[in-house]
């Protein structure tokens, strides 16, 4: 369990990038979203141990991941777009560094990279975009850690490898009950089906940190020909409309509509919204 106490980061010239976060995550898959600048890479490295906080703090099972001991350390895997690599290839890197993991799988690794089609022994310097981070998200998978956060995972990838990605964050979740993987994109199409926590930041706030679970059972999301009278928020969409209503209890659930919910968590109805979840 990942736990967030009035975390905040402030750069040095004063900017607060995360402004006293407050959240749970538990295990699945979570989505973290937010618009450009909203904080989101600087939250994933203050969990991930790479940032230290201006105030509160990052725990994992209770472990202070500020404190970057070594036994917090492996477990967890961040994939950032900047990522320095200490090898030429990915299979290099696996004998490299795999050893410092002690749950590395190398089976996992060749399986991931054959799903991408791919062998792990290309120089990294001579793969296209997409590819590399193909490579890296499979030996980030394949570290076999607890945490895995994942920065914009499908810049890059094109179609087809955009969901053999969602078919592998799948893949390496169902293979323990207790991992967790965070993804942070502004595709969040790729991966609404198999989601199972939001995290919504706006301009350095965390606005929302909850399960899907959780949220079915407050607010409902609903396609119609005229908005509901008791909608909360409400956008068109090619004749129809797209709302969100309040769950009374005695409607069928819906599917989650993430697009929906981040506009509106970015509208006036924000509040709104957010008391219906509390």
């Amino acid at each position: 369990m990942i736990q967030l106490t009035n975390l905040s980061y402030r750069y040095p010239s004063g900017i607060s990038a995360i402004d006293h976060a407050n959240a749970m995550i538990g295990p699945g898959i979570h989505l973290l979203a937010g618009e450009n600048g909203a904080g989101k890479s600087t939250l994933l490295r203050l969990m991930a141990g790479l940032l230290y906080p201006s105030a509160g703090e990052v725990t994992i099972d209770g472990r202070n991941v500020a404190l970057r001991e070594p036994d917090v350390m492996n477990r967890i895997f961040f994939v950032s777009d900047d990522m320095m690599l200490p090898a030429n290839s990915v299979n290099r890197l696996a004998c490299n560094i795999g050893e410092f993991y002690p749950h590395f799988d190398r089976q996992f690794l060749a399986e991931a990279l054959g799903i991408f089609d791919l062998d792990g022994n290309a120089r990294f310097d001579r793969l296209s975009l997409g590819n590399r981070r193909k490579t890296l998200i499979s030996f980030a998978l394949a570290c076999g850690t607890d945490i895995v956060m994942l920065d914009e995972p499908s810049n890059g990838l094109d179609l087809g490898a955009r969901r053999a990605l969602s078919t592998l964050m799948m893949m390496w979740t169902g293979q323990k009950s207790d991992r967790t993987l965070i993804v942070s994109t502004h595709s969040v199409a790729d991966i609404e089906s198999i989601v199972d926590g939001v995290i919504m930041l706006r301009k350095s706030n965390l606005l929302l940190g909850a399960e899907c679970s959780h949220i079915l059972s407050r607010i409902c999301f609903v396609k119609s020909l005229v908005p509901p009278e008791d909608t909360l928020f409400t956008m068109p969409d090619t004749g129809m409309f797209r709302s969100i209503t309040l769950n009374d209890g005695f409607s069928d659930e819906s599917d989650i509509d993430l697009p929906l919910l981040y506009h509106g968590l970015h509208s006036p109805a924000a509040a709104k919204i957010l008391n219906a979840l509390t």
